[in-house]
């Protein structure tokens, strides 16, 4: 069995304690530690953990506390849901451990995370069928001029100009008028 004349205050240090060994990260032993402040602040640091009873742990839950901010303001639910975790760990942690005779959690506190409800889905509606993809027209044949043209270019050959267009008709350069040259 364990210590039964243990204050609050040591206790939560005990705790503490055994989260830092369960490897728990700092950052989390740190907002740990800030909700055992309020814890004690409220319950009183040098109160017995023998003494401390559900009702207790019930006014701490209800407490301004835990609900407000020393300016007044509502604390936000997921800190003070934070902070309930934490104390419902201590509380267990404390019963496990057999510093407490029975399991101070008063009725009504959850004992596990609380899973929220989900609403149940809407039906999806059908799917339209989509409109069938136009056919992309069809590449227009390469004629043997044209990649004669491509090969030339690529190796650096200029082509001469016959007069006709690679596609069989006449050249533009045919049909260009004569500049005079100026003088």
């Amino acid at each position: 069995m364990g210590e039964k004349l243990v204050t609050l205050a040591r206790a939560m240090d005990s705790f503490m304690d055994h989260l830092r060994r369960a490897g728990k990260k700092e950052t989390t032993l740190y907002t740990y530690g800030q909700d055992a402040k309020l814890v004690n602040e409220f319950l009183g640091e040098s109160k017995p953990l023998a003494e401390l009873r559900p009702a207790d742990v019930a006014r701490f839950l209800k407490s301004d506390n835990l609900l407000k901010l020393s300016s007044g303001r509502g604390r936000a639910k997921p800190t003070v849901d934070k902070t309930i975790r934490f104390f419902r760990m201590f509380l267990i942690w404390a019963h496990a451990s057999g510093r407490t005779d029975s399991l101070l959690i008063p009725e009504g506190m959850p004992v596990g995370r609380v899973k929220k409800e989900k609403a149940p889905k809407a039906p999806k509606a059908p799917k339209e069928p989509k409109a069938p993809k136009a056919a992309k027209p069809a590449k227009a044949e390469k004629t043997p001029e044209v990649k004669e043209e491509k090969a030339a270019q690529a190796e650096g050959e200029v082509p001469e100009d016959t007069g006709e267009a690679p596609d069989g008709g006449e050249s533009m350069a045919a049909e260009a008028p004569e500049t005079p040259a100026a003088e």
